[in-house]
Protein backbone atom coordinates (compact mmCIF):
# COMPACT_ATOMS: atom_id res chain seq x y z
CA UNK A 1 0.00 0.00 0.00
CA UNK A 2 2.78 2.42 0.94
CA UNK A 3 4.49 1.72 -2.37
CA UNK A 4 1.44 2.81 -4.36
CA UNK A 5 0.81 5.82 -2.12
CA UNK A 6 4.43 6.94 -2.64
CA UNK A 7 4.14 6.59 -6.42
CA UNK A 8 0.87 8.52 -6.40
CA UNK A 9 2.46 11.28 -4.34
CA UNK A 10 5.29 11.74 -6.83
CA UNK A 11 2.86 11.81 -9.76
CA UNK A 12 0.86 14.52 -8.03
CA UNK A 13 3.97 16.62 -7.31
CA UNK A 14 5.18 16.28 -10.89
CA UNK A 15 1.79 17.32 -12.24
CA UNK A 16 1.74 20.38 -10.00
CA UNK A 17 5.39 21.16 -10.82
CA UNK A 18 6.17 21.86 -7.16
CA UNK A 19 9.70 21.21 -5.81
CA UNK A 20 9.89 19.25 -2.55
CA UNK A 21 12.53 18.95 0.13
CA UNK A 22 14.25 15.58 0.32
CA UNK A 23 16.60 15.22 3.26
CA UNK A 24 18.70 18.37 3.51
CA UNK A 25 18.66 19.44 -0.15
CA UNK A 26 15.93 20.92 -2.31
CA UNK A 27 15.47 18.78 -5.37
CA UNK A 28 13.36 19.74 -8.32
CA UNK A 29 11.61 16.76 -9.86
CA UNK A 30 11.58 18.54 -13.20
CA UNK A 31 15.32 19.21 -13.36
CA UNK A 32 18.54 17.33 -12.85
CA UNK A 33 20.47 19.98 -10.94
CA UNK A 34 20.46 20.31 -7.17
CA UNK A 35 19.31 23.73 -6.01
CA UNK A 36 20.90 25.40 -3.00
CA UNK A 37 19.66 24.76 0.50
CA UNK A 38 20.06 26.99 3.52
CA UNK A 39 22.16 24.99 5.95
CA UNK A 40 21.34 27.41 8.78
CA UNK A 41 20.45 31.02 9.49
CA UNK A 42 21.18 32.75 12.79
CA UNK A 43 19.68 36.03 14.10
CA UNK A 44 20.55 39.12 12.05
CA UNK A 45 22.45 40.49 15.06
CA UNK A 46 25.05 37.71 14.76
CA UNK A 47 28.62 39.07 14.52
CA UNK A 48 27.27 42.60 14.09
CA UNK A 49 30.66 44.05 15.10
CA UNK A 50 32.45 42.42 12.17
CA UNK A 51 34.14 45.29 10.32
CA UNK A 52 33.95 44.53 6.62
CA UNK A 53 36.02 47.59 5.73
CA UNK A 54 38.94 46.38 7.86
CA UNK A 55 38.64 42.91 6.34
CA UNK A 56 38.70 44.48 2.87
CA UNK A 57 41.79 46.55 3.71
CA UNK A 58 43.59 43.46 4.94
CA UNK A 59 42.78 41.58 1.72
CA UNK A 60 44.03 44.55 -0.30
CA UNK A 61 47.34 44.52 1.56
CA UNK A 62 48.02 40.80 1.87
CA UNK A 63 46.27 38.77 -0.83
CA UNK A 64 49.31 39.00 -3.10
CA UNK A 65 51.73 39.43 -0.23
CA UNK A 66 52.20 37.90 3.24
CA UNK A 67 51.84 39.33 6.72
CA UNK A 68 54.94 37.56 7.94
CA UNK A 69 55.27 39.85 10.93
CA UNK A 70 52.24 38.21 12.53
CA UNK A 71 51.62 34.86 10.85
CA UNK A 72 53.54 32.06 9.12
CA UNK A 73 52.90 31.06 5.52
CA UNK A 74 51.89 27.42 5.02
CA UNK A 75 53.21 26.56 1.58
CA UNK A 76 53.16 22.75 1.91
CA UNK A 77 49.49 22.24 2.86
CA UNK A 78 48.14 25.41 1.26
CA UNK A 79 47.68 28.76 2.96
CA UNK A 80 44.06 29.43 1.99
CA UNK A 81 42.36 28.89 5.35
CA UNK A 82 45.17 30.51 7.30
CA UNK A 83 44.61 33.60 5.17
CA UNK A 84 40.81 33.44 5.52
CA UNK A 85 41.22 33.33 9.30
CA UNK A 86 43.56 36.32 9.17
CA UNK A 87 40.94 38.31 7.26
CA UNK A 88 38.23 37.49 9.81
CA UNK A 89 40.56 38.45 12.63
CA UNK A 90 41.44 41.72 10.89
CA UNK A 91 37.71 42.40 10.70
CA UNK A 92 37.50 42.10 14.48
CA UNK A 93 36.24 38.56 15.02
CA UNK A 94 37.08 37.51 18.56
CA UNK A 95 39.24 34.58 19.52
CA UNK A 96 37.61 31.90 21.61
CA UNK A 97 39.07 30.65 24.86
CA UNK A 98 42.32 28.67 24.60
CA UNK A 99 42.89 24.98 25.23
CA UNK A 100 45.81 22.58 25.25
CA UNK A 101 43.61 20.29 23.13
CA UNK A 102 41.35 22.58 21.08
CA UNK A 103 38.26 21.28 19.30
CA UNK A 104 36.28 22.76 16.43
CA UNK A 105 34.57 24.98 19.02
CA UNK A 106 37.86 26.89 19.39
CA UNK A 107 39.41 29.41 17.00
CA UNK A 108 42.57 31.43 17.69
CA UNK A 109 46.20 32.05 16.72
CA UNK A 110 48.94 33.18 19.11
CA UNK A 111 51.96 31.29 17.78
CA UNK A 112 52.59 28.41 15.40
CA UNK A 113 52.08 25.37 17.60
CA UNK A 114 48.81 23.44 17.64
CA UNK A 115 47.13 23.48 21.04
CA UNK A 116 47.81 26.46 23.24
CA UNK A 117 49.32 28.36 20.29
CA UNK A 118 46.76 27.84 17.54
CA UNK A 119 43.74 25.77 16.54
CA UNK A 120 43.10 23.44 13.65
CA UNK A 121 40.13 25.66 12.78
CA UNK A 122 42.57 28.47 12.01
CA UNK A 123 44.47 26.60 9.29
CA UNK A 124 42.41 23.58 8.15
CA UNK A 125 39.53 24.19 5.75
CA UNK A 126 37.31 21.36 6.99
CA UNK A 127 37.69 22.30 10.66
CA UNK A 128 37.18 25.97 9.79
CA UNK A 129 33.82 25.02 8.24
CA UNK A 130 32.88 23.07 11.37
CA UNK A 131 33.52 26.21 13.43
CA UNK A 132 31.99 28.98 11.32
CA UNK A 133 29.45 26.77 9.56
CA UNK A 134 28.63 23.11 9.89
CA UNK A 135 29.42 19.73 8.38
CA UNK A 136 26.43 17.39 8.09
CA UNK A 137 24.58 19.40 10.76
CA UNK A 138 27.54 19.18 13.13
CA UNK A 139 29.26 22.46 13.91
CA UNK A 140 29.37 25.61 16.00
CA UNK A 141 27.52 27.61 13.31
CA UNK A 142 29.21 30.80 14.42
CA UNK A 143 28.48 32.69 11.19
CA UNK A 144 25.20 34.43 10.42
CA UNK A 145 24.27 32.08 7.60
CA UNK A 146 25.53 29.21 5.48
CA UNK A 147 24.07 28.09 2.16
CA UNK A 148 25.20 25.03 0.20
CA UNK A 149 25.36 24.44 -3.55
CA UNK A 150 26.94 22.02 -5.95
CA UNK A 151 29.52 23.58 -8.26
CA UNK A 152 27.13 23.38 -11.20
CA UNK A 153 24.21 24.89 -9.26
CA UNK A 154 26.49 27.61 -7.84
CA UNK A 155 27.38 28.62 -11.39
CA UNK A 156 23.71 28.56 -12.40
CA UNK A 157 22.81 30.64 -9.33
CA UNK A 158 25.77 33.01 -9.49
CA UNK A 159 23.53 36.09 -9.50
CA UNK A 160 21.77 34.87 -6.34
CA UNK A 161 25.08 34.26 -4.57
CA UNK A 162 26.39 37.62 -5.75
CA UNK A 163 23.35 39.38 -4.27
CA UNK A 164 23.76 37.60 -0.94
CA UNK A 165 27.46 37.95 -0.19
CA UNK A 166 29.36 40.99 1.02
CA UNK A 167 33.06 41.74 1.28
CA UNK A 168 34.70 39.63 3.96
CA UNK A 169 32.29 36.69 3.61
CA UNK A 170 33.72 33.22 3.07
CA UNK A 171 33.25 30.67 0.29
CA UNK A 172 34.48 27.11 0.82
CA UNK A 173 34.80 24.10 -1.47
CA UNK A 174 34.27 20.45 -0.55
CA UNK A 175 34.99 17.28 -2.51
CA UNK A 176 31.98 15.18 -3.49
CA UNK A 177 34.02 12.03 -2.96
CA UNK A 178 35.07 11.81 0.69
CA UNK A 179 33.39 15.04 1.73
CA UNK A 180 36.57 16.89 2.75
CA UNK A 181 36.61 20.67 2.53
CA UNK A 182 39.73 21.60 0.59
CA UNK A 183 39.73 25.33 -0.19
CA UNK A 184 38.71 28.64 1.40
CA UNK A 185 38.12 31.95 -0.38
CA UNK A 186 37.08 35.42 0.75
CA UNK A 187 34.70 37.77 -1.06
CA UNK A 188 36.63 40.90 -2.09
CA UNK A 189 34.37 42.79 -4.51
CA UNK A 190 31.45 42.35 -6.86
CA UNK A 191 32.12 43.43 -10.45
CA UNK A 192 29.15 43.30 -12.82
CA UNK A 193 27.95 39.72 -13.16
CA UNK A 194 30.71 38.15 -11.04
CA UNK A 195 32.40 38.02 -7.65
CA UNK A 196 36.08 38.77 -7.13
CA UNK A 197 37.53 36.41 -4.56
CA UNK A 198 40.74 36.83 -2.61
CA UNK A 199 42.60 33.64 -1.85
CA UNK A 200 45.94 32.10 -1.15
CA UNK A 201 46.79 28.83 -2.90
CA UNK A 202 44.15 29.41 -5.59
CA UNK A 203 44.25 28.58 -9.30
CA UNK A 204 46.68 31.45 -9.86
CA UNK A 205 48.44 31.07 -6.53
CA UNK A 206 47.98 33.93 -4.09
CA UNK A 207 45.73 36.23 -6.06
CA UNK A 208 42.42 37.91 -6.74
CA UNK A 209 40.36 35.67 -9.01
CA UNK A 210 37.00 35.47 -10.71
CA UNK A 211 34.56 33.25 -8.82
CA UNK A 212 32.81 32.42 -12.08
CA UNK A 213 36.09 31.30 -13.63
CA UNK A 214 36.90 29.21 -10.56
CA UNK A 215 33.58 27.39 -10.79
CA UNK A 216 34.03 26.81 -14.52
CA UNK A 217 37.49 25.43 -13.83
CA UNK A 218 35.99 22.91 -11.39
CA UNK A 219 33.47 21.84 -14.02
CA UNK A 220 36.19 21.50 -16.67
CA UNK A 221 38.02 19.19 -14.26
CA UNK A 222 34.94 16.99 -13.94
CA UNK A 223 34.06 18.19 -10.46
CA UNK A 224 30.62 19.70 -11.05
CA UNK A 225 29.16 17.69 -8.15
CA UNK A 226 31.61 19.05 -5.58
CA UNK A 227 30.02 21.27 -2.96
CA UNK A 228 30.23 25.02 -2.45
CA UNK A 229 29.44 26.51 0.97
CA UNK A 230 28.67 30.23 1.07
CA UNK A 231 29.30 31.46 4.62
CA UNK A 232 27.93 34.92 5.40
CA UNK A 233 29.75 36.11 8.50
CA UNK A 234 27.19 38.75 9.34
CA UNK A 235 23.97 40.18 7.92
CA UNK A 236 24.17 43.12 5.54
CA UNK A 237 26.59 46.07 5.36
CA UNK A 238 28.56 45.90 2.12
Amino acid sequence: ILKYLWKGFFKMIKKLKVPIILGTVIVSLLATTIISNAAFTNPTSTNSDYDRDEAYSYMTDYTEDYNEDEYPYYSSDGDCTNFASQVLRAGGMDFTSRSTCPTTNHWYYYYDSWGWGRTGTWTKAHQFRQHWGDVNNQGLKRAYKMTNYTVSSALSNLSTIRSAVKKGDIIQHTKYVGGQTYHSQIVYSKPIGDITIANHSGIDGDAFESFEDFLQNRINLGRSTDYVSVIQIKYGNW
